[in-house]
């Protein structure tokens, strides 16, 4: 069978076209990964999980101290969905392990007891606290990668963020202090500083 070179290059325009539709679904997929959330109701304790892939997600609560939701952003699901909606009060220790990649966590009017989030790898992490208030401490860990840290409103026993290295910026604004622990003792409003002994990350 003979083909005119017209069709020839209709057919190579077409089988382009396809890669080109095929390379972008590819990278569309794999931008957003799968987030594990666990709520125990008799500790209040609370866990986010995420993969090795690009996780965006924001804890919100709703007003006295109602139910929280976690919604997916980019993409990202929450235990297979685009959100998920727990009871409150939401007054346990609550603990973020996203994993590798860019990951983004945002927590929003929200109460709890202790906030630890752990960004592992050198991914570009941001976390954003507005509106938070913890009963006991927030610690911030992002590790190495250019990360961005945004704390606004936020009040808790003692604030600490550690990076690692890279251009990291750390900025507060609007109110942000500390509460008084059980003790009775007033704790220092916050703490940063850099996980790389030689001092390459910065802090702004």
């Amino acid at each position: 069978m003979f083909w005119s070179k017209k069709t020839k290059k209709t057919r190579n325009s077409q089988s382009r076209q396809h890669k080109t539709d095929y390379e972008k679904l590819e990278k569309k997929e794999l931008f957003a990964g799968l987030v594990a959330v666990a709520y125990n109701p008799a500790t209040l304790a609370f866990s986010l999980t995420g993969d090795a892939l690009n996780n965006q997600v924001t804890v919100s609560q709703a007003p006295g101290n109602g139910p929280i939701t976690v919604t997916g952003n980019a993409g990202t699901l929450v235990n297979g969905a685009p959100f998920a909606v727990f009871p409150g009060p939401f007054l346990g220790n609550v603990v973020t392990n996203m994993g590798l990649g860019n990951d983004a966590v945002t927590f929003s009017n929200v109460v709890f007891g202790n906030l630890t989030t752990n960004e592992v790898g050198a991914g570009s992490d941001r976390v954003t606290l507005n509106n938070v208030k913890a009963k006991g401490n927030v610690t911030i860990n992002t590790l190495d990668g250019n990360d961005n840290v945004r704390l606004t409103g936020l009040y808790a026993g003692h604030i600490n963020v550690v990076t690692g290295i890279g251009a990291d910026i750390a900025k507060v604004s609007g109110r942000v202090g500390v509460v008084m622990n059980p003790l009775g003792v007033l704790n220092p409003v916050y703490t940063f500083g850099s996980s790389n002994a030689a001092g390459n990350g910065k802090n702004v």
